[in-house]
């Protein structure tokens, strides 16, 4: 039986999304494309987190079977899925996998057990191996986000509890162990929810900030020095993904509460400067690929309130995002939610969750984008 309805979790905010950098899809003023693809074949596949080649991206997430859910981890190669097994200790409880990034050889999956304790972990040679991350103990410490720079380190974020109130929670790896990195504290209930590396070792976090009366602000924090610095950011609304734009500046994404629903939230980093752009078209984005072409994933809600999957490439021009036709719209009653994207020159893939009757199930979405 489902544990939950899609419609709750989006509602929620809970549906957890991966920015990971597409380099290279092709043309100054590309076309894209985007079509409903073959999912995983079990039900109760939530897929979360995706990295690598389109063709043979690895995505991660959790299984549910009834009430109890495990690791997932799968590998794509053409139009056909492969479940690796993951192993678990008796009575490890609900792991779930939320971001993925290729480093090396290895792909690394960072999430959390039971919402409580931080998990990491890669896949190499067809094998999982579990790393060490630092639990700060309590409860609700949770990875939401990694990144990886080119000589192997890692960075992963997410909240850690104190109190009533979140605070990010931020670690890295240096390829044997992992540390806390404390971050400056931030007014009221703050949350990382995505983390991204530039081309000139930059290192940026996005996530918000929830002040007194429930005003949603939006996060992003900046490595540098040797520290965490929050940068200055006007408005409200909340940042989800984040991804490197070829330029070696930035682009985050996220949605605003409005009188008349959700709509889209855009800003773009301009020589460590970053600015909101965009006119705010209605649906949430949760996971953004950068290359020529920018491409955002997310969900938009149709007049009954059911989430619809939402592929929109990014109109520099227009400053606007134009959404992709992906075929026909669900017909299941806890609608689709797309959560991450991936891409390399000329095409991307994108996973998320479909609500069936009987079950969870994934979702997969491939597009092109030409020049």
């Amino acid at each position: 039986m489902r544990s939950t309805s899609l419609r709750a979790l989006v509602a929620l905010g809970a549906v957890c999304a991966v920015a990971l950098p597409a380099v290279g899809l092709a043309g100054a003023s590309p076309t894209c494309t985007a079509s409903l693809g073959p999912g995983t074949a079990a039900p109760g596949d939530m897929l979360q987190a995706v990295a690598g080649a389109p063709r043979h991206a690895v995505a991660a997430g959790i299984h549910f079977d009834g009430g109890d859910g495990r690791p997932l981890v799968q590998r794509l190669d053409g139009d056909t899925w492969s479940r690796f097994p993951i192993p678990i200790h008796a009575g490890a409880g609900t792991i779930q996998f939320q971001d993925a990034v290729v480093a090396g050889d290895r792909v690394w999956a960072v999430g959390t057990l039971r919402n409580d304790k931080p998990m990491a972990g890669w896949l190499a040679d067809d094998r999982w191996h579990w790393s060490a991350p630092v639990d700060p103990g309590g409860v609700e410490d949770e990875f939401l986000g990694v990144a990886a720079l080119p000589d192997g380190t890692l960075w992963a974020v997410g909240k850690h509890r104190e109190d009533a109130d979140y605070q990010p929670l931020i670690e890295r790896f240096d390829g044997t162990a992992w540390t806390v990195v404390p971050s400056p504290p931030v007014e009221g209930s703050a949350v990382l929810k995505d983390i991204a590396t530039t081309a000139d070792g930059s290192v940026w976090a996005v996530g918000w900030s929830v002040r007194t009366g429930g005003v949603t602000r939006p996060l992003i924090e900046r490595w540098i020095d040797g520290a965490w610095v929050v940068a200055p950011l006007p408005g409200t609304g909340l940042l989800s993904g984040i991804a490197t734009l070829p330029s070696e500046d930035a682009i985050a994404v996220g949605w605003q509460q409005t009188p008349d629903g959700d709509r889209t939230l855009t800003m773009v980093l301009d020589h460590f400067d970053w600015r909101s752009e965009g006119t705010g078209e209605p649906g949430r984005l949760t996971s953004v690929a950068a290359g020529e072409a920018v491409v955002a994933v997310g969900s938009r809600f149709d007049d009954a309130g059911v989430p619809q999957a939402l592929v929109a490439r990014w109109d520099e021009q227009a400053e606007r995002w134009i959404a992709l036709p992906v075929g026909d719209p669900s017909t299941e009653p806890g609608g689709d939610q797309l959560t991450a994207i991936t891409g390399e020159p000329g095409s991307f893939l994108a996973v998320g969750i479909s609500d069936t009757p009987e079950s969870f199930g994934s979702l997969v979405v491939t597009g092109t984008c030409l020049g």
